[in-house]
């Protein structure tokens, strides 16, 4: 478990929560960036909450009930003129559980993480410090071409449906064309075991300038 704490700034509310979902999904920079900040009050760590707080909770009730109540007490006092010098948050992460989890978990960013706490070392900086491996990355090119047509249907809902039907038979290279878009669809490291390969990361796109 990694032990984390969020509370408004008027301390009327104050929320204990393990943050460890939040770490197996966070990028190395993350982590880093959580170190740079002092695990604590600072965006890096109101990140941690936020995200937190989408989660689904142990009771399997969607998103998180005490952060869910903190960021709804948060709206709710930020239409009170009496709370315009305390309509925030803070977020600490605890340290210790965080380095646990990494020397278990992701051993190589150990090092990393003591050159920004010790060093004051950027995140970015402290990146470029690690060793280096070879993946083999699939995208995939996605091209969004819109055409716009006319059918006969029973209302708005009914044409969207007959649209799609008949979309395969359309002529779509007489149609306006958007910015294509890249999809990374598998990573993998090449010549290691199956604990380094990377699940497929579908929806990690990027729009092409």
């Amino acid at each position: 478990m990694i032990r984390a704490r969020a509370w408004s700034d008027d301390h009327n509310v104050d929320v204990a929560f393990d943050a460890t979902p939040y770490f197996q999904q966070a990028s190395i920079l993350d982590i880093l960036h959580l170190a740079s900040c002092g695990w604590s009050r600072d965006y890096p760590a109101d990140a941690v909450a936020m995200y937190m707080a989408d989660q689904p909770a142990s009771d399997g009730q969607e998103g998180h009930p005490g952060l869910h109540g903190l960021f709804q007490y948060l709206e709710i006092i930020a239409k009170d003129p009496m709370k315009k010098d305390c309509r925030g948050f803070e977020c600490e992460i605890d340290r210790q559980d965080v380095l646990d989890w990494v020397g278990i978990h992701r051993p190589q960013l150990s090092q990393a993480i003591g050159h920004v706490e010790e060093r004051g070392t950027s995140p970015e900086e402290a990146l470029r410090t690690l060793p280096k491996k070879r993946f083999r990355v699939q995208l995939a090119r996605t091209e969004t071409r819109r055409l716009e047509t006319l059918l006969d249907a029973v209302d708005a809902g009914h044409a969207q449906i007959e649209a799609l039907d008949r979309a395969g038979d359309m002529d779509f290279t007489t149609g306006t064309s958007g910015e294509p878009e890249y999809i990374v669809e598998m990573t993998e490291a090449l010549g290691s075991n199956d604990d380094d390969r990377a699940a497929s990361a579908s929806g990690t796109e990027r729009n092409t300038p």
